[in-house]
Parts: structure tokens; sequence; C-alpha cells
């Protein structure tokens, strides 16, 4: 698209910091103007690609009218410290972004207004360990909110989402010596597939992609 502009955008951000013993406790809040932001809509076309004339999808990169976003991000980082031995060795790291997006933009049928594309309204990550001496355990979550995946120029009701998921991790290590960590990890020990949902209120399933569970065993030398 040669007519295509730059993003341009504005904002304003407030944050706060704590520090306790060992730890960190922070919170922010930020609005965020955005033109010219950069999208793609996908419209339907009749045309000969070698096969006949046949109809094609063709995603084309636009700029929307208007984007605005309000969020609000809170974090915690804990070492528990003052804890008698061996709970010391526990600790926690989270942290969740929640956002008020409106997006606006032409379409062949007028202006249509939708949360921000490719912008889940919430993201969570959180963590809780164990460490002690040459000994780690670490079990995390993430958790990412649904999405609008694809915009279709012509009918709002073939929009394709992406579903939030969610997924769990997990890893244990060994450091024998100073040199040699011996580790396990697990990702994905949820099983968490992903899913593509369109139709009116999104009722209907697009696509579900499988990708399983993936265990690593290893050691990491260092010198």
């Amino acid at each position: 698209n040669p007519s295509l502009k730059a993003r341009e955008s504005q904002g304003f951000d407030l944050s706060f910091e704590y520090y306790p013993q060992d730890g960190m406790i922070s919170a922010a809040v930020f609005s965020k103007s955005i033109d010219n932001e950069i999208f793609g809509i996908q419209t339907s076309q009749q045309l000969d690609v070698g096969r006949g004339l046949e109809t094609v999808l063709i995603t084309t990169p636009t700029n929307a009218k208007s984007a605005k976003i309000k969020g609000l991000e809170l974090a915690v980082q804990q070492a528990f410290t003052f804890l008698p031995s061996p709970f010391d060795g526990f600790g926690i790291n989270a942290n969740l972004t929640l956002l008020d997006t409106e997006f606006t933009f032409l379409t062949s049928r007028g202006p249509r207004t939708t949360g921000l594309f490719q912008q889940p309204e919430i993201t969570t990550n959180e963590s809780i360990y164990y460490q002690r001496g040459p000994f780690e355990v670490r079990v995390s979550h993430n958790y990412i909110g649904g999405q609008l995946e694809t915009i279709v120029d012509a009918n709002p009701n073939s929009d394709q989402y992406w579903k939030g998921r969610h997924v769990f991790d997990a890893n244990v290590s060994w450091r024998p010596t100073e040199h040699l960590t011996i580790f396990l990890e697990g990702q994905n020990l949820s099983n968490t597939g992903r899913q593509e949902v369109t139709g009116p209120q999104r009722r209907n399933l697009q696509e579900w992609a499988n990708y399983g569970r993936t265990y690593w065993v290893g050691a990491a030398v260092n010198f």
C-alpha cells in the first residue's frame, strides 16, 4: 500500500513503585491516542491467479482513523526471605495488564468501531518459585485474553477472533558445581491449543490448533 501513512501517537503515563525488602510492588496507568494506526483488512475479489477467474481473499495494510488505549498495569515481585527456614526460599512474580481500547476504521460500508486490532484486553503472568542453594523449582501461568485477529471489510460477522487461553509451565534446576546446571523443563503442561472463532456472537469455530506439551532435559556448562 504506497499510500500508507506513518503511525503517530501521543501518550500519558503515571507510575508508582514501592520497594519492600527483597521485593517490588508497582502500579501504572496510561492513556495513548494513535493516529494512522496500521492494520490489515481482508477483502474478497475476483482475480485470475493462474487457474482462471476465482474468488480470492486479499489482505491489505491500511490506516485506521483513530485508536485509543487506556490501561492499568500491576506488578509484584517478592522473595519471602522473612520466613523461617526452609520456607525463606519461596517467592512470587506476578503482573496484570488491563486495557480499554477503541479502534475506528473505514470499510466499504462506512466507519466501524471495535476493540484494538490484535490486542487482548487482559494479560497476566504469575510464577511461584522455590530457590535454596543450588536447587530451584518454578511453576508459571500465563493468560492471554481474546483478541480481534482478522477484520473482514464487507461483513463484520466474518471477523475472526482468537479466544483467550491459559498456559502452565514448570522447570526444575540443580547446580551441583559452579560451572554446571542440570535442568528439567515442561512447557504448555495444560496442553492448551489456540481457538479461532467467527460468526455472530463469535459462536462458530474457525480453527483449532493443538500444540501439545513439550519437555526438555539438559545441562548447561559455563566457563
